[in-house]
């Protein structure tokens, strides 16, 4: 296998067995999850998806959280600036003294979260800290909404200035590229500019949902033009190893062809823009951090499929 392909995929799906579509029951989620820890495919797997509300239900699985060590990424509630402080607090308390490895906290912010004159993040930090979580990830969702281009600017230039207020932490912008309703999918252009926003900004991002398929394609369900991973994150490694432009960014995500992305042994290559191995590795690493998916075996046959893996 060539190490750009190792590099790209590697750690890329989070496993989110318990979110629609499939919304699994947490058995059937969970014991896939470790199933999935021993298949050849395993490097490609990244943490577990779990709402801090439902950790209760991880009980019955104690020895194999024990022996197999998994690592988790939290959903909390999040919500609106009346709530949110309320709200994971209390889910950090559901959290601490689990015994979990916990790498990331996830929440979706309401649409109007930074017009609350307090600092909310900076008092979530102090509430992360007294947890006891560790050097713990957050990413945080906002809802573009019709406004998006004078209200996401705000959003992200928030969450950089609080990224580089706050020292041993990484902080996120977690994009959301679908859902059950044709409403949640983001057009091209959104995305195209959320990467070069985060880019701009040495901002890392993780995505979430709308993302089976490696390319382009029209989900038939629901008649919306839905992202493919392959498309998001070799834009995102591409755009944050030449600094691309959103409308340069755009040309990469609307490609449905695959023969427009090309794996060597040690690059990565669209059109005139190439990233080697260890370009991959660090745009990965530092800024184009994985996606949550209800379904693992099906993003990997695809790439099967391609002769990729």
């Amino acid at each position: 296998m060539f190490s750009s392909i190792e590099g790209f995929f590697h750690q890329l799906i989070d496993y989110a067995g318990l979110f629609p579509p499939a919304a699994l029951p947490m058995k059937e989620s969970f014991e896939n999850y470790i199933r999935y820890q021993h298949d050849p495919s395993a490097w490609i797997l990244g943490r577990f998806l779990c709402p801090a509300t439902r950790i209760d239900e991880l009980t019955p699985f104690a020895e194999s959280l024990k022996v197999e060590r998994p690592p988790f990424s939290m959903i909390c509630r999040g919500g609106a600036p009346s709530e949110f402080l309320a709200h994971l607090s209390q889910d950090l308390q559901k959290i601490g003294g689990q015994g979990l490895i916990v790498e990331n906290l996830e929440m979706r912010l309401s649409a109007d979260f930074f017009e609350e004159p307090k600092d909310l993040l900076k008092e979530a930090e102090v509430l992360v800290s007294d947890a006891g979580l560790g050097e713990v990830s957050l990413f945080y969702e906002i809802p573009f909404g019709e406004e998006w281009k004078t209200t996401m600017p705000v959003v992200i230039d928030r969450l950089t200035d609080h990224h580089r207020g706050v020292k041993g932490r990484e902080i996120g912008f977690k994009l959301r590229c679908g859902g059950t309703e044709r409403s949640h999918y983001p057009t091209s252009e959104q995305v195209a500019w959320a990467l070069q926003a985060c880019s701009d900004r040495n901002l890392r991002f993780k995505a979430t949902a709308g993302l089976h398929h490696p390319f382009r394609h029209l989900d038939q369900g629901l008649q919306a033009e839905s992202q493919g991973f392959v498309n998001l994150f070799g834009a995102g490694v591409l755009a944050r190893t030449h600094h691309l432009r959103a409308e340069e960014i755009l040309e990469i995500l609307e490609s449905r062809e695959e023969d427009d992305f090309e794996f060597e042994e040690d690059s990565f290559t669209f059109g005139d823009w190439d990233a080697s191995t260890e370009e991959i590795v660090s745009a990965r690493k530092k800024f184009a951090v994985s996606y949550g998916s209800c379904s693992f075996e099906e993003p990997v046959a695809s790439l099967k499929k391609l002769g990729w893996i």
